[in-house]
């Protein structure tokens, strides 16, 4: 309504991983988080391959030059990795995630940018 108009921030966390966004509208799939209006045009791929044992490549787009940067986050929340991509220009994009020491288990990456963060999940096997 017309009472309720401004800018909202908007935080949705579920199975699939979580998004958060200022003044969008998001929308929550079974296997995909996407938002429009913020983060309109920003792509977070599923790793490929998922599960993975050793890496896996991450795959995004970006609609404009942005600061990038991808975290590696336990089921805790606990930043494991923190991948500084530094200022990125707009187009197609992929990095590499090392498992490292990780055990096996489920895991999340954030691709953060300056105006949005987008979460998805990933799977570790041993």
């Amino acid at each position: 309504t017309q009472d309720d108009a401004g800018t909202y921030t908007v935080r949705v966390t579920g199975e699939c991983g979580e998004v958060t966004s200022g003044g969008s509208l998001v929308i929550v799939g079974p296997n995909s988080v996407e938002s429009y209006a913020g983060m309109a045009g920003i792509i977070l791929e599923q790793t490929i391959p998922n599960p993975f044992s050793s890496e896996a490549i991450v795959k995004f787009s970006l609609p404009a030059s942005t600061n990038t940067v991808i975290y590696i986050r336990d089921i805790f929340g606990r930043t494991l990795q923190t991948l500084n991509l530094g200022r990125m220009e707009a187009g197609n994009h992929s990095t590499t995630i090392q498992a490292m020491d990780m055990p096996a288990g489920t895991y999340y990456y954030t691709l953060q940018t300056d105006n949005a963060n987008i979460t998805r999940r990933f799977l570790i096997v041993r």
